[in-house]
C-alpha cells in the first residue's frame, strides 16, 4: 500500500476533528460572537431609562433594536441581557407569551436565579401545556452537545489509533489495525453529520405566541419542524398540528 494511500482515511479523522473541535469551543448553539458593540450598551441605557419612565413599548423598540448589534439576534452576553430585559418589559405589559419566550432565549446563555424566579412566574400565570421534544431524534436535538462530544470522542481515538497502528500491526494484520483508525474517523465525520443535520432540520423548541388549531393555547412550549411557506409542524403531535409562522417563536433562530 502507497503511503498516500495510508494517509488517504486520514482525512475523515482531521476533519472530524476539526469540526467538532470547533463546534465543542462555540457551543453549536446561537450564542456565538464577538464583545458587545457600542450600540448593545446604546440600546441597554437608553431601554433602561424608558422603562424606569414607563415608556414600555419605547423601551422594547429600544432593547430590539440592540440585539446582535441591529441584526436581532441573541449572540452575546450583552444581547443575553437584552433578551432578559426584553422579557421583563413585555412581562410588565401584560403579554405574557412574549415575555416567555424572551426569558427562553436568555435562559439559553446561562442560568441565573432572576432569570429562572421571572421564567418560573411567567409559566405559573400562564398555565400553559410544555410539551419534551418527541423520539430519539427529538431528545439528541434537545442535548446537541451529545453529537458534538461523540464527533470529537470518534475523531480522537481515530488519531490515537492512527498513531498506535505500527504497533497494533505486530499485534493483528494490518488491515486490521488500519480499519480500526479508518472506521472510527467515519464514525466522527458521521456523528458531526449528524449533529449539523439536526442543528439545520431537526425540531427546535419554541413559544406558541398564538393558540394554535383550537389544540394549543398561546404560552404552549413545544418542539417544531419547518412545514414549508405553510409554518411549523408541532413535533411529535399525533394530528401532525400546523401553526401558522406567526404564531411561533423560535427560542433559538439558526
Amino acid at each position: 500500500m502507497s503511503r498516500l494511500a495510508r494517509l488517504a482515511p486520514l482525512l475523515p479523522a482531521l476533519a472530524g476533528l476539526v469540526l467538532a473541535t470547533a463546534a465543542s469551543l462555540g457551543g453549536g448553539g446561537a450564542w456565538l460572537g464577538g464583545g458587545d458593540s457600542e450600540l448593545v450598551r446604546d440600546a441597554l441605557t437608553r431601554g433602561n431609562r424608558l422603562a424606569r419612565r414607563g415608556e414600555l413599548e419605547a423601551a422594547v423598540d429600544a432593547y430590539a433594536g440592540g440585539l446582535g448589534a441591529g441584526s436581532g439576534a441573541v449572540e452575546t452576553d450583552g444581547d443575553a441581557a437584552l433578551a432578559y430585559n426584553l422579557g421583563t418589559t413585555y412581562h410588565r405589559l401584560g403579554r405574557l407569551p412574549e415575555a416567555l419566550l424572551w426569558y427562553r432565549r436568555a435562559a439559553a446563555a446561562g442560568s441565573d436565579p432572576w432569570l429562572r424566579e421571572n421564567l418560573d412566574l411567567a409559566r405559573a400565570e400562564l398555565s400553559a401545556a410544555r410539551f419534551p421534544p418527541a423520539g430519539v431524534v427529538g431528545r439528541l436535538a434537545s442535548h446537541p452537545a451529545v453529537t458534538r462530544a461523540a464527533a470529537a470522542l470518534f475523531a480522537w481515538a481515530a488519531m490515537v489509533l492512527y498513531l498506535a497502528r505500527r504497533r497494533l500491526q505486530r499485534r493483528a494484520p494490518e488491515a486490521l489495525a488500519d480499519g480500526a483508525w479508518a472506521a472510527a474517523a467515519l464514525l466522527a465525520l458521521a456523528a458531526w453529520t449528524a449533529g449539523a443535520a439536526l442543528t439545520a432540520w431537526g425540531p427546535r423548541p419554541a413559544v406558541l405566541l398564538d393558540a394554535c388549531g383550537g389544540e394549543l393555547t398561546e404560552g404552549s412550549e413545544v418542539w417544531v419542524v419547518p412545514a414549508g411557506d405553510d409554518g411549523w409542524t408541532v413535533s411529535g403531535a399525533k394530528t401532525g398540528l400546523i401553526c401558522p409562522v406567526a404564531s411561533v417563536g423560535l427560542v433559538q433562530k439558526r
